[in-house]
């Protein structure tokens, strides 16, 4: 994310230095945070369109997005409802590059989350596959000992 130096340092983001990367991710989610916590805490808004709207505002700024809400309202739209509802009126409005951004974070998310599953599902897979061979390992050497065990006797 990109802020710029100056609302990075100011309250309530109160980072500096944000040409460091750490620094830089740091403020951001805190911009991220205030401004979901700030403008889109209303108890009607659901989670996932809270976090929309969020983006929305980092994009074309978060007062935008409020006034962009009530003008949905008054034309018909939930106001609470990003998809299908406000990014009409941001389409309209704004351009789609707003819109666009919306879109593109919410596919990049599936994405990465899917990927990240998969890749989890792979390693408990490959684990469960090395833990059965071990224990085959260890079957084989405990039936070899039986078997020269047994011969022991004869």
């Amino acid at each position: 994310m990109q802020l710029l130096p100056s609302t990075a340092s100011q309250k309530p983001i109160s980072i500096k230095n944000i040409r460091k990367v750490e620094n830089n991710i740091h403020a951001g989610v805190k911009y991220l945070s205030f401004v979901r916590k700030h403008y889109f805490s209303d108890p009607e808004i659901a989670p996932a369109d809270r976090i929309d709207f969020s983006w929305a505002a980092y994009n074309a700024g978060p007062t935008r997005i409020q006034k962009l809400r009530r003008k949905a309202e008054k034309r018909g739209y939930d106001p609470n409802k990003w998809f299908n509802n406000v990014e009409h009126l941001a389409s309209e409005t704004i351009g789609r590059e707003t819109v666009d951004y919306v879109i593109n974070v919410n596919k990049y998310y599936v994405v990465y989350k899917f990927a990240l599953e998969r890749r989890e599902r792979v390693l408990a897979l490959r684990e469960e596959r090395e833990r059965k061979a071990e224990e085959a390992k260890y079957e084989k050497a405990l039936e070899a000992w039986r078997k020269s065990y047994a011969n022991i006797g004869r």
